[in-house]
């Protein structure tokens, strides 16, 4: 056993060793501390919070096996283009303003420069109109520009209702037609549009060339147009009479147990009232509601956080949503976008968008209120969040499948701007913020099956109605 001498004398000697090198383990621990220093400022400049919206942190489970993703090019739509060509105007409707349309967007936009004056109505030309005004910072996304200056000249907090596409020196040029919001719940519109881009259009050959197409082609569906005016809104309606087919449209409806996977967390509980045919489906602070009898389903989102967070615009994020369950199940297109921020009335943070069902050229509107539907799908956006999302389960098939049952007269503009005067007669407070043909959609009894018949519909608040030409006829809401 170790002395207590001999502990003594090998502890002077450990303390000794120690203190002879002292300097050199000081050298040591302080290039370890600087290291450690420079280790945690690194960390402190590249670590990025995990600022993750609540409703995002659970990935979607499924998809919608009939559904598809689309591209924001897909649902950023015009309701009409037309070609102004000697003093007359045409309206290409149909697969001719698709070909139309596309054609001006696969052209390089070259330059941008600021225009004081825009071309109303050119000797030969075209106009674009878009169904609700588009913020800019989304438009842009569905053109093609030469260069990042040239993209960097459309930019600002505005948006475009118009764009005015016009022949000068057997070139094309486009010009975006720019100006302020003014948004409500119900109503869309476009002050103060006289900021004015041109651009030039790189290849006018391919514009020229499917100019000359859609007129020699007797396929292609257009019409003679006239500008008319109601309430202060300009409109290009038929100038005569014209006829569209109407159809017998095959449908399915998707299982609402998929969207119930795809957009709740697992562990769903769910409720049912037979009394109502109502099914509740609920999981922590999200909900779906379910009306079996009308195949409708309500989608809510309690789970948001209210720190608003900075990211895209609404319309890119409902994209983005419904393509993360692949909830596109036909030709969708953007046809309302409101801005709660943009209302003077409100100080909320609330966006609503509504995206509507486009069969054969024409918007398809809902049929009796309560009732089965194809229509339109409905998204509310609170602090940047989705907090709600409405939408049928029906959706019809594929065009080839949709069987022509007769043909219906679609009335000229002489007609329709009667029947608004003498309803603007009738109910002195009406405000009609939009006119257009659309189809109604009627599911038949007992058959998988929709009666879609074409005919002119108005549009008051958030509603789309039924225009009666007939003076013996009074208008009836159709839509929603």
């Amino acid at each position: 056993m170790m002395s207590v001498k001999n502990l003594l004398e090998s502890m002077h000697k450990f303390y000794s060793s120690l203190w002879d090198n002292i300097e050199r383990i000081k050298s040591v621990l302080l290039t370890l501390l600087i290291l450690l220093s420079i280790f945690l400022t690194w960390n402190l400049w590249t670590y990025t919070p995990q600022n993750n919206v609540l409703e995002e942190q659970e990935p979607f489970k499924s998809a919608i096996e009939e559904g598809e993703k689309k591209k924001l090019s897909d649902i950023i739509q015009p309701k009409q283009i037309i070609l102004h060509e000697n003093g007359k105007h045409y309206w290409f409707y149909g697969y001719g303003q698709e070909k139309l349309y596309n054609s001006i967007q696969s052209n390089l936009l070259t330059s941008g420069d600021i225009k004081n004056k825009k071309i109303e109505n050119p000797e030969y030309g075209i106009t674009i109109s878009y169904p609700t005004p588009i913020p800019v910072e989304v438009l842009k996304e569905t053109f093609n520009f030469s260069g990042e200056s040239a993209r960097a000249k459309l930019n600002g907090d505005k948006a475009v209702e118009k764009i005015i596409c016009f022949k000068e020196n057997n070139g094309w040029k486009l010009q975006f037609i720019i100006g302020d919001r003014k948004s409500n719940s119900e109503t869309d519109q476009i002050v103060n549009s006289n900021q004015v881009i041109e651009y030039q259009l790189s290849n006018p050959d391919d514009i020229d060339n499917t100019v000359v197409e859609l007129e020699e082609d007797e396929d292609i569906e257009k019409t003679e147009v006239v500008q008319r005016s109601f309430q202060r809104k300009d409109y290009y309606w038929p100038k005569e009479n014209m006829t569209l087919d109407n159809y017998k449209v095959p449908a399915n409806t998707i299982d609402i147990e998929l969207f119930v996977k795809a957009l709740l967390p697992p562990d769903v509980v769910s409720k049912t009232s037979n009394e109502t045919e109502t099914t509740l489906f609920l999981r922590q602070r999200s909900q779906i509601k379910y009306f079996k009898n009308r195949e409708e389903f309500t989608y809510i989102n309690n789970q948001y956080s209210q720190e608003e967070v900075i990211r895209q615009n609404a319309i890119i994020q409902s994209l983005d949503f419904i393509n993360s369950h692949a909830g596109w199940t036909y030709d969708f297109y953007l046809e309302h976008y409101y801005d709660a921020e943009e209302d003077p009335t409100t100080n909320n943070k609330q966006k609503d968008l509504t995206y509507r069902l486009l069969m054969h050229g024409f918007p398809v509107m809902e049929g009796l209120p309560g009732s089965r539907s194809i229509g339109s799908m409905d998204l509310e956006y609170t602090y940047n969040q989705v907090t709600k999302y409405n939408r049928y389960l029906d959706f019809p098939e594929e065009d080839y499948k949709h069987v022509p049952v007769g043909e219906t007269k679609i009335q000229d503009d002489e007609a329709v701007l009667n029947a608004l005067k003498r309803l603007e007669e009738t109910y002195s407070n009406l405000k009609v913020t939009d006119v257009t043909i659309g189809y109604k959609a009627n599911k038949e009894q007992d058959v998988d099956r929709y009666d879609i018949v074409p005919t002119w519909f108005y549009k008051s608040g958030s509603s789309w109605v039924e225009l009666d030409i007939d003076t013996n006829e009074t208008p009836t809401n159709k839509g929603g």
